[in-house]
């Protein structure tokens, strides 16, 4: 089977509008959104589209040589074809912060018959907003919420989330410990051996010392696009490529930055997305978060505050799989009593990712935390 479905090569090309970083190749009326989310998915992305994404969820930054022998293909086959899937907006790559003396919460809000599409819009706009969904159960949006403090954190809610038109009722979780998150998802796509030459072979090492500035500026720019070049990047940020390269791996190798390789997930074999929230015995709670992250559907797995302390977020195949594994579920771990669940409609936003109602991402909004001294928009 031939990589390339087309030989058409697409431009990266994008345009800022507003804060809003916007992809001008993508046209939101060609594939229509009706046909993405339905039977004909399968033919968007074939077989060798599922094991690049799989390839670059394992190693988002490889070259594209390694990629390529992973694959069994050129590199510049490989990168056609990554080329023509971001351009699409099918597939993106990203870059946030993690660890340091921040926090981040679930917040579910419910909101006023009529009000949820605008508020939808307001809140992608937000860049301590990170994603928004929304979901079928007790309530109508579900956020993630990143701030600097807890004191950020109460601000943003109380005085202005919680204040919105529309908004009935808001409610947080904070998360507590992170079991698995998003960006350690994997398409199982490559055998051991195909991931075995991914593999970069970095020692994990702290971040070293750099410019605070010059490493907030890589980030944004690797936010929108997790793997520009080095060159671009010192282009941009106006150091040497040196400097742009030393200060990115050393932010990656301290585990400062994650990069994490997105798709739409209508096209990803698993379109359906639940989030169960689990009351567990405290004794068993890392045992019970350790076990479900073995689970081929848990996209993340949280200890969270607030009336339950396990919180799962889970893809399936079909809805109807959705009750199935909450059997299996159960069946891993015997005492945790499944509190409530929802079941995702939509994903409006993803780690900054501005999607469709097909999940194809149309522009970007970088993510910055809350701070408790200003306004977050």
């Amino acid at each position: 089977m031939s990589l390339l479905s087309s030989t058409h090569e697409q431009s990266q090309n994008s345009v800022t509008t507003g804060g809003v970083i916007q992809n001008s190749d993508y046209h939101p009326q060609s594939p229509s959104a009706t046909e993405a989310l339905g039977p004909e998915r399968a033919r968007l992305l074939d077989e060798m589209d599922v094991a690049l994404v799989d390839a670059l969820q394992t190693s988002p930054r490889a070259p594209w040589s390694r990629i390529g022998e992973a694959l069994g293909v050129d590199g510049t086959t490989a990168a056609r074809r990554w080329d023509q899937l971001s351009a699409q907006g099918l597939a993106w790559i990203t870059a946030y912060e993690e660890g340091g003396e921040g926090c981040s919460a679930q917040v579910e809000l419910r909101c006023r018959a009529g009000a949820v599409a605008e508020l939808t819009r307001a809140l992608c706009a937000r860049p301590d907003v990170a994603s928004v969904e929304r979901v079928a159960g007790g309530f109508d949006l579900l956020l993630t919420v990143i701030a600097s403090s807890g004191g950020a954190l109460a601000r943003v809610l109380t005085d202005e989330v919680g204040r919105m038109n529309g908004v009935l009722t808001i409610g947080s979780r904070l998360v507590l410990r992170m079991f698995r998150e998003g960006s350690d998802w994997r398409m199982r796509a490559l055998d051991r051996d195909q991931r075995s030459l991914l593999a970069d072979g970095a020692t994990r090492r702290g971040p070293g010392r750099g410019s605070a500035d010059l490493d907030r500026r890589l980030l944004e720019a690797l936010a929108a696009d997790g793997r520009r070049s080095f060159a671009s990047l010192a282009s941009d940020t106006g150091v040497s490529e040196a400097t742009a390269r030393r200060r990115v791996r050393a932010m990656l190798t301290g585990g400062r930055v994650r990069l994490r390789c997105d798709l739409a997930q209508p096209l990803s074999g698993w379109p359906v997305a639940a989030t169960y929230r689990l009351n567990v015995p405290p004794g068993d709670l890392d045992r019970a978060g350790s076990v479900l992250t073995t689970l081929p559907e848990v996209r993340m797995c949280a200890a969270v505050s607030g009336d339950c302390n396990l919180l799962v977020v889970a893809w399936t195949r079909t809805m109807a799989e959705v009750p199935r594994f909450e059997v299996r579920l159960g069946e891993r771990c015997p005492d945790a009593v499944v509190a409530d669940r929802t079941v995702t409609l939509y994903t409006a936003k993803r780690m900054g990712r501005l999607l469709d109602t097909a999940g194809r991402a149309t522009g970007h909004v970088p993510i910055k935390a809350a701070s408790y001294s200003s306004p977050a928009s």
